[in-house]
């Protein structure tokens, strides 16, 4: 059996992670909101650069140590998307820091994570192992990132009832920009967590000895090629979105252009008409009176008429 124990950076004294800093009990510590003195602890602790790890790296990160040497024995860097993402790509990445020792976990992350509170509370009376329990972890994380993506998909419907609907505006653009440079992100996320699962399954295997663990490895797997799935289909839809939205503009456009050539032709012919009477030569109605007021009747009927035959014409 595991301690749980949770540690918020912002209000802790180093109490906690002094107290859950010996090796006699598994345990689990989860540290979230770490500040400064958070971070001079893990430098002179466990020589890690916290601070950097949790906002400045953007590529997973696994690290074997010594035991004879150091009192870390694996530290892997985990990274996840940002549910709400801006038109801003600029660090939309959560860090997941696992710190693995002997009889103890620790997990790192900028912000509290109800998932990862969720997992260890539900589960943890029932796991006899901590030093496996990261595999879970990184199980839970994959799945969390599995059902904000599908989130996605109400946004993508609703993306396409507003082009039906309302036709392509600026705000359209931008939300499917948004979605667009989120799947990027997913894309880079999963080729870059695939480096840990390689790892673990060409560095850890052999210190997995429980079939229930050794299945989660392969259930980590399948779902990050399910992940990898979602992100190939929700893109290839997105592109289609664009080419309804293309077609959309160019019928538009069409429709422009034929109103703008129908007009140019019925109103081409009063100037014709006119510019004909205006020629210093004899022709009908000159003598008869209101012979002018005759001539636009004319011209105006014969616009009329070519008016009407256009618009029954399907094409110009």
């Amino acid at each position: 059996m595991i301690d749980y124990i949770e540690v918020d950076g912002e209000n802790s004294n180093l109490k906690e992670l002094k107290c859950s800093n010996s090796n006699s009990l598994n345990s689990v510590v989860y540290l979230f909101n770490p500040k400064d003195k958070i971070y001079d602890f893990f430098k002179e602790e466990y020589q890690l650069d916290l601070e950097n790890l949790l906002y400045e790296e953007e590529e997973v990160i696994h690290e074997i140590s010594d035991a004879k040497t150091s009192k870390q024995e694996l530290m892997i860097l985990f990274i996840l998307p940002h549910q709400n993402l801006k038109n801003d790509l600029n660090r939309k990445i959560k860090a997941l820091v696992i710190l693995k020792l002997k009889k103890k976990l620790i997990i790192v992350t900028g912000e509290k994570e109800d998932f990862i509170s969720d997992f260890f509370k539900n589960t943890g009376e029932s796991v006899e192992r901590s030093e496996v329990n990261f595999i879970q972890l990184l199980n839970v994380s994959i799945q969390k990132v599995i059902k904000d993506v599908k989130e996605k998909r109400e946004e993508i419907s609703l993306l396409e009832t507003q082009i039906q609907s309302l036709g392509p505006s600026g705000i359209i653009f931008n939300e499917i920009l948004r979605l667009k440079k989120y799947l990027i992100l997913l894309d880079f996320i999963i080729d870059s967590d695939r480096k840990i699962l390689s790892f673990i399954k060409r560095e850890q295997m052999e210190n997995i000895k429980e079939i229930h663990m050794q299945n989660e490895v392969t259930l980590l797997e399948e779902r990050m090629d399910t992940l990898d799935a979602l992100v190939r289909a929700y893109n290839k839809y997105l592109s289609s979105l664009d080419t309804i939205i293309n077609n959309n503009s160019s019928f538009q456009l069409n429709n422009i252009m034929k109103t703008l050539t129908e007009l140019t032709v019925v109103l081409t012919i009063p100037t014709i008409t006119y510019g004909f009477w205006g020629i210093n030569l004899k022709l009908p109605f000159q003598g008869v009176p209101y012979g002018s007021l005759l001539v636009i009747v004319i011209s105006l009927l014969i616009s009329v008429l070519v008016w009407y035959w256009l618009k029954k014409k399907k094409s110009l």
